[in-house]
């Protein structure tokens, strides 16, 4: 298995964690941190799982991203994006993002690019995550299968 990090994000799984998981588990796992844009990741995987944090808000099209990630999916890969959540009702960004940036996604928006994707499956929640006592952000964890 390979878990492959774009853009140079870091994974938030931990060696302790992976460790705990097994030796089984361990074994068949590699890092790899890679930039789409470059020529060289055309060649990179193919891969069992793809994981992100906060990437798709940094990527000018959202579309093409997804569509390029699926593309190094080995059959039945996975693709699990954390990603800034924006209510429905309130306006997004219109492709190409400003300046590789947006203020995040509604459930629906990300749940739709991903099924243009061509990913099979699309599971996308809401989830809250407190930062501190005080600061408390709603998180999209969306889930993809080819």
């Amino acid at each position: 298995m390979q878990l492959h990090t774009p853009l140079n994000t870091p994974l938030s799984l931990s060696a302790p964690q992976v460790e705990a998981l097994g030796p089984e588990f361990v074994a068949r796992v590699e890092y790899t941190s890679k930039d789409l844009v470059e020529d060289s990741v055309a060649a990179a995987g193919p891969f069992d799982l793809i994981l992100s944090g906060s990437v798709l808000t940094f990527v000018p099209d959202v579309n093409d991203c997804l569509a390029a990630l699926k593309s190094r999916l080995n059959p039945g890969g996975q693709q699990i994006h954390f990603c800034f959540h924006r209510d429905a009702d309130k306006p997004g960004p219109q492709p190409p993002h400003d300046a590789y940036f947006n203020d995040g996604f509604s459930t629906e928006e990300l749940d739709q690019a991903l099924k243009k994707s061509g990913m099979s499956y699309t599971n996308t929640e809401i989830l809250e995550v407190a930062f501190s006592e005080d600061m408390v952000q709603k998180v999209l964890c969306a889930h993809a299968k080819v």
